[in-house]
């Protein structure tokens, strides 16, 4: 196994953040779970086989965990858990309401994640554009991957892909899609309170462009915030690729009997997506992120990741580890 970079970097991690004490333990705890995933994969997990980045929910029903500081500890737990693994200690992040925005990279380097939400948070809240917030997942990751094939997977007839304003057909289809083979993969945070409100809110398109990722080397994290038990419900539906038939009417994913899990959509007698390639998703809840431990943390963001870098080595996705 080589030797983590990230070991390497501890001591200058520490001279960043200075006497933070509460960042250094959840880098250092951070650093102890994805040591668990290195045994488990037989590989280890550095900057030259994963980056990541984040994206933050900022629509209006987010104004709460805005206010009490909820969103401001969550992207501070996920760049304890992203930043040691990353040569320049940061990770990227954007925001995402009616659209989806980049900002500034959040950071480890002198402690500039401090106060980071406040300074980069859009100053009008819109509604949740969840279909959008993907496809700029897309886009940070194809940069950071440097693979432009990624793009492919989401381009439409109209020559680009799906947003707002435009539909149109997948230039290939979901069944005739190949994997894209890579030597890194995207760890791609959302921080969100649940479920699309604008843009496409259609469950089966946002569902099927799941599917389509599950093609490429990205690993997609809800960390899911606030108390709608509504949205709570839909990410575990994107978790557990059960049929919706329409965004107000979703079944329980904890009731296998739960007669609204159906085979055929009445209202678009579509069908049953296609399987995913691999399990690309997982959802976790945190509780409240200001009162969790670096321990729950460093394992919500591990969770699922094993089992997924194993089926991406072994089907093709992640290559040369």
């Amino acid at each position: 196994m080589a030797v983590s970079r990230a070991r390497i970097a501890l001591g200058d991690i520490d001279k960043e953040i200075g006497d933070d004490k509460a960042m250094q333990r959840r880098v250092r705890v951070a650093l102890g779970e994805i040591d668990k995933t290195n045994s488990a994969v037989g590989f280890d997990i550095s900057d030259d086989v994963m980056d990541g980045g984040v994206l933050i929910d900022s629509s209006g029903s987010m104004s709460p965990w805005y206010g009490d500081g909820t969103v401001q500890v969550s992207a501070e737990r996920v760049l304890g858990y992203y930043g040691p693994l990353d040569r320049t200690m940061s990770c990227e992040c954007a925001y995402f309401d009616d659209v989806a925005r980049r900002t500034d990279n959040i950071s480890l380097k002198n402690r500039a994640y401090v106060g980071f939400v406040n300074r980069t948070k859009p100053a009008r809240l819109g509604g949740t554009n969840l279909y959008d917030a993907l496809l700029m997942g897309v886009e940070m990751a194809a940069e950071a991957l440097k693979d432009k094939r990624i793009l492919d997977v989401v381009k439409t007839s109209k020559g680009g892909m799906f947003s707002r304003s435009q539909r149109g057909e997948w230039v290939t289809p979901t069944s005739e899609l190949k994997p894209l083979a890579n030597s890194k993969f995207y760890h791609l945070t959302i921080i969100t309170d649940g479920a699309p409100t604008v843009g496409i809110t259609d469950p089966y398109v946002i569902m099927e462009l799941i599917v389509r990722l599950s093609y490429v080397g990205i690993f997609i994290k809800f960390v899911y915030v606030g108390n709608d038990r509504h949205g709570e419900l839909f990410l575990e539906q994107l978790d557990d690729m059960k049929t919706m038939k329409h965004n107000n009417d979703l079944a329980d994913p904890s009731d296998p009997d739960d007669p609204r899990h159906e085979d055929v959509d009445p209202q678009t007698q579509r069908g049953q997506l296609p399987l995913r390639y691999i399990d690309n998703v997982d959802k976790v809840k945190l509780g409240d992120p200001r009162l969790a431990s670096d321990e729950d943390v460093a394992d919500a963001m591990n969770n699922e990741l094993p089992t997924y870098l194993r089926s991406a080595k072994n089907r093709g996705l992640l290559v040369g580890v």
